[in-house]
């Protein structure tokens, strides 16, 4: 059985236990030690269990690294991408994007722009990977 899994029975296990001992508490004094300590526990497991399930499934269906690491993709944009230098744009994009911009990935139609573009190229910076316009001109 997959750890993420095990992690989000055991939150929902808590979850059902300080449910249930709050319910037979009658004043909000009474009740907070249970939600402090089995609820809101409970519930940030069953938010990790979904983290480690998403992270299992990504590296099964392909992902470029298992776990956590897999989820926040560090160090894999440009890995995955081929591209490394110049101003990049998209045919029907009106964005220059840096070589290794996250945007650009899986996108084959991409296009280099060079420092002498005819002006159909767009001329406003990515605001994701925030490329250099005053160096490439």
């Amino acid at each position: 059985m997959d750890v993420g899994w095990v992690v989000a029975a055991v939150g929902i296990g808590m979850d059902v236990v300080g449910w249930y001992q709050i319910s037979g508490q009658p004043t909000e004094a009474q009740q907070l030690p249970y939600l402090a300590s089995a609820t809101i526990p409970g519930a940030a497991l069953i938010v990790a269990g979904a983290v480690l399930i998403a992270a299992r499934r990504r590296a099964e269906q392909g992902g470029s690294r298992g776990g956590i690491e897999g989820l926040a993709g560090a160090g894999s944009t440009q890995a995955r991408s081929g591209r490394r230098d110049g101003l990049w744009a998209l045919p029907d994009g009106s964005y220059l994007h840096r070589g290794d911009c996250p945007l650009l990935d899986g996108k084959p139609e991409a296009f280099e722009v060079s420092r002498d573009a005819d002006g159909s190229a767009p001329s406003r910076a990515c605001p994701i990977c925030e490329p250099d316009l005053v160096s490439a001109a």
